[in-house]
């Protein structure tokens, strides 16, 4: 799908990752201009435009078509601030097709902090770390072998305070270093995680993109 074919006032995700972390910019399509789309400025909460000129930033767009299907994503996009018809935009110009992909949903917060994992089979907390964590689940790191369909909690300290989560582990991934990356599903949802998430990820925007 070319970039240019999605319609005026389509709601789309501006995805920059930046030192390990994914930024979501929900934004809107406003109109075409040659073969990019513009879209409304993004601004931090200050009320300033972000720029998107460092190279140590990569930028995806993602947009939803069909609610029960993936979503249509176009990798390393390129994003300027532009002046149409007197009025500002941020033009986006697409360098590879956009595809279908699945990608995980939920925005993930990376942490990489010391964590203590407890299983109902075993005594004692197990030292890991916390890898990331969004409003339907977490991963953590662990060389160990554990099985999957397990229940688990895991305890850190975020901020000077005690962020405990409870979840299934679901899927795990060996790295090249010998270490596993353990991905698990929130055994339910909770609003205050929605909200310490939202809350990173503006202090994120505002410290990243002044």
């Amino acid at each position: 799908m070319h970039i240019k074919e999605l319609p005026p006032n389509s709601h789309v995700t501006v995805i920059a990752s930046i030192d390990k972390h994914y930024i979501e910019f929900p934004t809107k399509v406003v109109g075409t201009a040659e073969d990019s789309i513009l879209i409304e400025l993004i601004r931090n909460d200050e009320g300033k435009v972000i720029g998107f000129s460092s190279d140590k930033i990569k930028l995806d767009l993602s947009f939803v078509l069909e609610e029960d299907k993936p979503p249509f994503v176009w990798r390393d996009v390129k994003i300027a601030n532009i002046k149409y018809n007197n009025n500002g935009y941020n033009m986006i110009t697409q360098t590879h097709e956009g595809k279908r992909e699945n990608r995980r949903g939920a925005y993930r917060l990376f942490l990489g902090l010391d964590a203590g994992l407890d299983l109902v089979e075993t005594p004692g907390s197990i030292p890991v770390i916390l890898k990331d964590i969004s409003s339907t689940g977490f991963a953590f790191v662990y060389p160990g072998d554990l099985e999957t369909n397990k229940f688990c909690k895991i305890s850190t300290m975020v901020d000077n305070k005690r962020l405990i989560l409870s979840g299934i582990i679901v899927r795990k991934q060996i790295m090249d270093n010998g270490n596993t990356v353990y991905g698990c599903r929130l055994e339910k949802f909770s609003k205050e995680l929605e909200k310490f998430i939202a809350q990173k990820q503006r202090e994120l925007i505002n410290s990243k993109f002044k």
